[in-house]
C-alpha cells in the first residue's frame, strides 16, 4: 500500500492505495469490488437472497428476513483476530460475534 498523489483510479479519493488489476485503488473501492464479485448466497433457514455487509474488513452475508448471518471459511477466525488486536484476547470471540450480530 502507498499514497498515490493522483488518488484512487476509481473514485479519485486521495488516500492510501493498493494495486488491484494494475490500478491504484483505495481500500473502500477494493472492498466494493470484492463485494460485487462475491457469489450470491441464499439463507439456509428461509431461502431468501442474503445481503452483503462489512464487519471490519470481512464481507458477511446477512438474511434481510430472519437476520441470520453466514460466514465463509475462516471468516470467524479473522473477525476474532481483528477483535483481539483491538481489545486483547479476553472476550474477543464474544466481541466478534456481537459485532457481526449488530451490523445493520
Amino acid at each position: 500500500m502507498g499514497m498515490n498523489k493522483d488518488g484512487c483510479s476509481r473514485c479519485g479519493t486521495i488516500a492510501k492505495t493498493r494495486k488491484m488489476e494494475g490500478q491504484d485503488i483505495c481500500e473502500a473501492c477494493a472492498l466494493n469490488i470484492q463485494i460485487a464479485r462475491e457469489a450470491i448466497v441464499s439463507c439456509p433457514e428461509d431461502g431468501k437472497k442474503m445481503d452483503k455487509e462489512l464487519c471490519g474488513s470481512i464481507i458477511i452475508d446477512r438474511c434481510p428476513a430472519c437476520s441470520g448471518v453466514w460466514l465463509d471459511a475462516n471468516e470467524i477466525k479473522t473477525i476474532v483476530r481483528q477483535a483481539k488486536g483491538r481489545h486483547g484476547s479476553r472476550g474477543a470471540f464474544l466481541l466478534a460475534l456481537a459485532a457481526a450480530a449488530s451490523i445493520r
